[in-house]
């Protein structure tokens, strides 16, 4: 076999796959787009076998940098896999010339360390490289800048958020109308900038590396989501950088008072509860006045609990599509005053229309015979608890047919002044020519029963008639129960 079939079979096998065998692990690439632009990125996989039962870490390294640029998307430093035990890990990386004036059309060999970490056991794997074209040099130079995103991880919408791009010349080309933008779900800016070329001396050109400030300003009510930001830089239509970076809209839950109303006897508080996630589902606690508890009314309804010593509204909150709920809280002491006014009034026509002469009737002393009652004595008390002197009360009394009045006993300081018969009761009749305020008078009287009185009797109320004022009255007394 010739020595020309021997070296492009050679190739050929570089070109596709690359196998490198050690006791404890394997390592191999395969190309996925190795001819490339001197402008643009070869493609590869590297495949990582971990052969034995623990899981082990990888670290890769670029042998040749800084000709050449062996990268990962999204990028890491230090490039460190982790490959499980008995098992394989596969990852892409990116390969480009960094020094194009050293790299002209050709076939290169870039190789990649995998060095199991923590350990001096390394292989080398083969990255080949083809470069079929130098025509995107820009005056002899690739474009190389390298660009940075500076912002927050995450991000509340109700905040304007300040998003900075760096950007870095790393070769002596002068770049009059460079473009920068940024894309994502949220954000879409492009930025439009000048950037100078990057010094060939020990001095360092001030022009060539650049900070851009944006100050972007989220709608309040954007929901909470994971968002992924893209950034490209470009120059007469050719990328020439590209970052990417990760952020999040946080979830807020904002508590204000909208509202509040302190009217005559009534306050009225309104609180908004308002967060950027429509499907927000919680529980609002407001301390609740123990003394105003009973004349507090809510609205949504909520739920009374105790914690401790202090009481506590609770709203079970749910927004059913919506940003925004509106809770309101009512302390009203109007129908208690209302009670106590009426409570007053009624007590003012109690004093004001009641009878000014209270009359008492009371059994103070009994007999009994044959198992039943046969002789009682009957108090009957008057008082004038009126502002003013009352004269000429008529007082009257009726007992019932079955008993006699005992005329031979003393009925007390004052006698009967009359004794009629009217149906089948015995009226008694006293007047009391003056009853001056605060003063009172006792009638007294005893009778006997012709049968004895078994069981519980009523005896009837006692009336007394007087005139007060210009009103006349008539006021009754109670009926006393007399028992066997």
């Amino acid at each position: 076999m010739s020595t020309k079939k021997i070296v492009l079979l050679s190739v050929l096998f570089l070109l596709f796959t690359s196998l490198v065998f050690a006791d404890n692990y394997q390592a191999y690439a395969s190309a996925i787009n190795d001819k490339i632009e001197i402008n643009e990125e070869a493609e590869f996989n590297i495949t990582i076998k971990n052969n034995l039962n623990r899981t082990e870490e990888f670290r890769i390294r670029n042998l040749d940098f800084p000709v050449w640029d062996v990268r990962t998307v999204p990028l890491l430093n230090p490039f460190i896999i982790t490959v499980p035990p008995e098992s394989q890990s596969t990852f892409t990386v990116f390969v480009r010339s960094l020094n194009p004036s050293i790299t002209p059309i050709g076939t290169y060999s870039v190789k990649a360390r995998i060095t199991k970490d923590n350990t001096d056991e390394f292989s080398d794997i083969p990255l080949t490289v083809a470069i079929k074209s130098t025509r995107a040099l820009i005056n002899g130079y690739i474009p190389n800048v390298k660009s940075a995103i500076i912002m927050p991880d995450k991000i509340d919408p109700r905040n304007p958020t300040e998003l900075k791009i760096s950007l870095k010349n790393l070769n002596p080309i002068d770049y009059e109308g460079m473009k920068v933008k940024l894309t994502s779900n949220l954000i879409n800016e492009e930025l439009n900038t000048d950037l100078g070329p990057a010094s060939d001396n020990a001095f360092a050109n001030p022009d060539s590396e650049k900070s851009l400030m944006l100050t972007k300003e989220f709608d309040p009510f954007t929901k909470p989501q994971k968002d992924t930001l893209f950034l490209e830089v470009s120059f007469e239509n050719r990328v020439i950088d590209t970052q990417v970076i990760e952020y999040e809209i946080e979830e807020y839950v904002d508590q204000k008072e909208v509202t509040k109303q302190n009217l005559i006897l009534k306050s009225i508080s309104k609180i908004e509860i308002e967060t950027n996630n429509q499907d927000y589902s919680g529980k609002l606690k407001l301390e609740a006045p123990i003394f105003g508890k009973l004349f507090t009314s809510t609205n949504p309804k909520a739920e009374l609990i105790t914690e401790g010593e202090k009481l506590f509204y609770v709203w079970d909150l749910n927004l059913d599509g919506k940003n925004s709920i509106e809770v309101t809280s009512i302390v009203n002491f109007r129908p208690l005053f209302i009670l106590i006014f009426v409570f007053l009034i009624a007590v003012g026509l109690y004093f004001l229309f009641r009878s000014p002469i209270v009359v008492r009737k009371e059994v103070v002393r009994i007999h009994k015979m044959q198992g039943g009652i046969s002789h009682l004595k009957v108090l009957i008390k008057v008082k004038n608890r009126g502002r003013k002197e009352i004269d000429n009360v008529g007082i009257e009394d009726k007992i019932p047919a079955i008993a006699e009045l005992q005329k031979d006993v003393s009925v007390g300081s004052l006698k009967p002044i009359n004794l009629t018969q009217r149906g089948h009761n015995i009226i008694i009749k006293w007047r009391l020519e003056k009853l001056v305020q605060g003063d009172e008078r006792v009638l007294a009287y005893n009778f006997r029963s012709r049968l004895p009185i078994v069981g519980e009797y009523s005896l009837a109320s006692v009336s007394a008639n007087f005139q007060y004022g210009k009103r006349h009255f008539v006021s009754n007394s109670n009926r006393a129960i007399v028992g066997s």
